[in-house]
């Protein structure tokens, strides 16, 4: 085999490496919500506290939980929007599914969509009233862990 033979094949294996460790790092690198975004406590309605990230510039919506591994326990992120409107969800770039609760300016829940599926996009999820933040945690824990459902009070301390 000639030499620029050789060096073209460990020059593709090399881009392929390449290729191959950025996709794993960024894939794998996808829970820093968790660590710099700014963060709040709220109170649920079984007593206990969780620590929310919060999204609430149009850059940190739109990202939300996308590409994220899954959501550390007793975390959720909470989505706050600058006025009450109907604000739709999808599951666009989820690996998860999750309880997503819509909250009036109150902390009252007024919707709550259960273990909303990554199989569910392009489908999304609207409140038939409107709100003002919207709650997003592990599937199954509202109904299992912290009892909550439509008309629960969320206490919100930033």
């Amino acid at each position: 085999m000639s030499f620029s033979k050789k060096l073209l094949i460990i020059f593709s294996l090399s881009v392929a490496a390449l290729a191959i460790v950025t996709v794993l790092l960024v894939n794998n690198n996808t829970d820093y919500v968790w660590d710099e975004y700014e963060s709040a406590v709220i109170t649920m309605p079984s007593g206990e506290d969780l620590l929310v990230a919060i999204a609430d510039t149009p850059e940190k919506r739109t990202q939300g939980l996308s590409f994220t591994s899954h959501i550390p326990k007793g975390r959720g992120m909470l989505f706050i929007f600058d006025e009450i409107d109907y604000y739709a969800f999808w599951m666009k770039d989820m690996r998860y599914p999750i309880d997503i609760l819509w909250l009036d300016d109150k902390g009252v829940i007024v919707h709550i969509a259960e273990s909303a599926s990554p199989d569910s996009y392009p489908e999304s999820f609207t409140p038939p009233v409107p709100a003002l933040s919207v709650l997003e945690l592990p599937a199954g824990s509202c109904k299992e862990k912290y009892i909550c459902s439509v008309g629960s009070v969320l206490e919100i301390n930033k």
